[in-house]
Order: structure tokens, then sequence, then C-alpha cells
């Protein structure tokens, strides 16, 4: 095999690998021909090397495909060498502890939203997120209202007939018109609220993170029980996570420069015991 060909095989089955995740973690010879556009007998061999080298194991009984745990060691090893930024870590972790909510850092990957940097709620309920966390857009999270508030209006609109406005709650932005409303209002305060959007009980509160020529390269987030969270504690949160925001801003300033050709939240990931009520929004 000359080396374009080993090449093309290479890519086709990283290509494959990536569509192994939430919400559809397995997937068929057949589903995965037609979501790529190949020709199964291609899949077939691509699945039987990824089987082979361990990055994904076949069930018998369903003849479906999932990860195996080579991928599994790979994402552990991944996880334990991604660092956003050291010199944030301490700033969440205050914020962590002063908030009594996990915060983490989160980027943008194509239509994902990846969680790069994170500190657990340290108290005893907790709000669940793990770093390298994957999420595609919604409308529902206060990170993603803080991308959408800073991304093209053209770029919103796409992500809006790709992935709609699904309801997860009675509190669930599902109308264009509301969202675009709320995009401008984030704007113009400079930071975003999910209250019980995505699950009832959790409260988010986000704000952005800016490089040096004021663009967005990421976005900070708290999330925490919104349960006997008065009025006056929630104003609080947000003046303490917007300042947060700045704080890393300030890093993100000193730290990154642009490439050409390349992302900035790309550019963040190549540079960077369970328990509560649920993920994070």
């Amino acid at each position: 095999m000359d080396a374009a060909n080993r090449s093309e095989g290479l890519r086709r089955g990283l290509e494959i690998l990536g569509i192994f995740r939430e919400p559809r973690p397995e997937w068929g010879v057949s589903e995965i021909a037609r979501e790529m556009s190949l020709h199964k007998n291609q899949v077939h061999r691509t699945l039987k090397t990824l089987v082979d080298a361990g990055f994904l194991q076949r069930c018998p009984k369903s003849a479906r495909y999932s990860l195996g745990f080579g991928a599994f060691e790979l994402g552990v090893e991944a996880g334990r060498h991604i660092n956003l930024i050291p010199e944030a870590r301490p700033l969440i972790e205050e914020l962590a502890e002063k908030l009594q909510a996990t915060v983490s850092i989160r980027v943008e990957d194509g239509d994902d939203m990846v969680l790069v940097e994170n500190m657990e709620n340290p108290g005893r309920l907790k709000v669940y997120s793990s770093q390298g966390n994957r999420r595609s857009w919604n409308f529902v999270g206060s990170g993603s209202k803080v991308f959408s508030a800073y991304w093209p209006l053209e770029r919103v609109e796409r992500l809006y007939r790709k992935f709609g406005l699904p309801r997860f709650t009675k509190n669930s932005v599902t109308r264009k018109m509301d969202m675009l409303k709320e995009i401008a209002r984030i704007r113009v305060q400079g930071y975003a609220v999910s209250n019980g959007e995505r699950s009832l009980e959790i409260l988010g509160v986000a704000a952005p993170v800016f490089k040096s020529d004021g663009v967005l390269i990421a976005v900070l987030v708290a999330a925490m029980p919104s349960a006997g969270i008065s009025k006056s504690r929630r104003e609080e949160i947000v003046r303490t996570v917007a300042r947060g925001a700045r704080n890393v801003s300030d890093l993100f300033k000193e730290k990154f420069a642009p490439d050409a050709g390349e992302s900035d939240g790309r550019r963040a990931l190549r540079g960077g015991a369970r328990s509560g009520v649920t993920e994070s929004p």
C-alpha cells in the first residue's frame, strides 16, 4: 500500500472513531456507511482494523460496534495531559470553593463545546462534569448561550437549523424569537444564565473569555444546585463569575498568540469520585 492510500485509510479510521460519542455510542456497519457516505466494504475493513487495535469492540449478539478499551486508555491519558492554562487552575479552584459550584472552562471545536478545565463543587451536593466532555450546540446551557451571543448571527442561524431548540424542561428556550432576544441581552450584560433549562434543579452562570484582540476564545461556566439561592445571592454569583472570566481573559491574553489556519478552540485544546445531581449546563 502506498503512502497516499495509507494516509486515506488513517483519515477514514479517525473519522469513523469520531462518530462514537453521545448520544449515539453504538453503530452498525450499514449505519456508519450511510452516515459517512462510504461503501460498506470500506467501513467493514476499517472497523476490523480498529477492533484489532483495541479502539473498537464488536458485540457478538447485536453485531454493533462501540469504543473499546484502547480508546478508553487513550482518553484517560489525554485527560492527564490536557491543561489549558496551568495558571488558571488556582482561579477556578477559588471560584469553585467560593461559589460552592462546579466551575469549568469550555472552548468550541466545530459545532461542539468541549470542557478543557474543570473543578467540581467541593460541597456535599455536586453538579457533575468531566474534563473532555463534548456536547453539541444547544441553547439551554449558559455556556452555549455565551458562545451564541458572540458568534456571527449567520452561524447561530445555521446551528438553529441543524439542531433546533429542543425542550428539556418547562424553562427551556424553544422559540427562535426568544433566543435572539436573549442573545442581544447577553451581549449587553456580558453574562448568561441558565436556570433550570436543561435540568430543573441546576443553575448555570457563564461569562466570556477573550483574547487580547477582543475575540472570544472560551467561556467560564459555574454550575450549582439551584435550591435555596435567593435573588441577591444569584446576583452575587453573576458578579463573581464575570470577574473570574475577566481574570482568565488576562491569562489568555498573555498565553495565546494567533496561528494562521488554526481555530482558537483547537489551539486551546492543543494547549491544554462521581456524585451529584446531573451534568452541568
